[in-house]
């Protein structure tokens, strides 16, 4: 790909995430609707589109197009993680928590602190702690899966 192309493409998505930031949103959409055009098949863009959707109160919209981001890339953690998130605003405990625990094993090392203490908070939570309790098996199995990821990992990174 051409480099230049490519620079102009990272900042168009630079600017439109910092007007997210900045809580423009209609320039922002107008922005990302220019990118679409440029790039349609960038999963960045359903991210970007369901923090829009949310910060405009529209959680519905935000968790379908959330969803339609991971089931084109299942492992995507910005969009794992705007999913956990709106899942948490939505009073849908359980469901962020699974959100927030199938994240774990794919994010960035710089947030997965922030992740072990949303998942902590949401386990003080009576709902989630219930979910816990009448699902042990299927959490030991699930803890099982991520030590196994952890070890791929850790011998994928010796025998590199």
């Amino acid at each position: 790909m051409d480099h230049k192309k490519l620079g102009h493409k990272q900042k168009l998505k630079k600017n439109i995430s910092i007007l997210i930031e900045n809580e423009k949103l209609d320039e922002a959409k107008e922005l990302l609707e220019l990118y679409k055009q440029v790039e349609h098949n960038d999963i960045e863009i359903y991210s970007m589109k369901g923090v829009i959707a949310m910060m405009e109160g529209n959680l519905d919209e935000a968790e379908s197009i959330l969803k339609e981001g991971k089931s084109i890339e299942p492992l995507n953690s910005d969009i794992l993680y705007n999913l956990a998130y709106l899942y948490e605003i939505s009073t849908k405990y359980v469901l962020a928590y699974k959100s927030y625990r199938s994240l774990f094993h794919c994010a960035d090392e710089t947030i997965k602190d922030e992740i072990k203490d949303k998942i902590k908070q949401l386990e003080e939570i009576d709902e989630v702690n219930e979910y816990l309790i009448e699902n042990q098996d299927e959490i030991k199995a699930y803890e099982l899966i991520e030590k196994m990821q952890q070890q791929i990992k850790e011998l994928k990174e010796i025998t590199m």
